[in-house]
């Protein structure tokens, strides 16, 4: 399982919240705060869907 894979269930919830914080990290942020995110987006909707 890579860093970034997600349960197809909430793969959409998590597209738009990348979708969301990605321009923000762009933006305002060092580069690798959009790497960050992503990765940190992925690690809860993983998570979120074991529960």
């Amino acid at each position: 399982m890579s860093a970034l894979s997600v349960p197809k269930i909430v793969k959409p919830r998590f597209d738009t919240i990348v979708g969301l914080t990605e321009p923000v990290c762009r933006t305002h942020l060092p580069d690798w705060y959009a790497a960050l995110a992503r990765e940190l987006a992925a690690a809860l909707a993983r998570k979120r869907h074991r529960r």
